[in-house]
């Protein structure tokens, strides 16, 4: 009886499912941005400048162990690190666990374009 009740018991952790997130920063990280990071995976690449921040990984398993929570839990944590995006992702599933990285990365700002002579409307010489 007592194996029966224990059965019943542990029968709802089945369902449970959880995260691990890991990251090696490659620079110092920035301000969170407050809004989520841009996911490009595989080959995709954003189309603006960018220079990377770190490298993440993210393992769900149980429940968790799908590409849609293993993608949003790299987008969050590349944004917490100040991220605009996270590329080069790959995600890995299994049964039980799912296994997914990228590189966080920060877009380039662009350098301010020199004015060209006569631009504020002087006369040239």
């Amino acid at each position: 009886m007592t194996r029966a009740l224990w059965a019943l018991l542990g029968l709802p952790l089945l369902g449970c499912g959880y995260l691990e997130t890991h990251d090696a920063l490659l620079r110092a990280a920035t301000a969170p941005t407050g809004r989520e990071a841009e996911v490009y995976v595989g080959a995709q690449s954003p189309p603006r400048p960018f220079y990377e921040i770190a490298l993440l990984q993210v393992v769900g398993h149980g429940t968790d162990a799908d590409m849609e929570d293993v993608t949003r839990a790299l987008a969050a944590r590349a944004a917490i690190l100040g991220c605009d995006a996270v590329v080069r992702v790959h995600v890995d599933q299994g049964y039980m666990a799912a296994h997914g990285f990228g590189v966080g990365v920060k877009y380039a700002v662009a350098a301010a374009a020199p004015a060209s002579p006569g631009a504020d409307g002087g006369a040239q010489l």
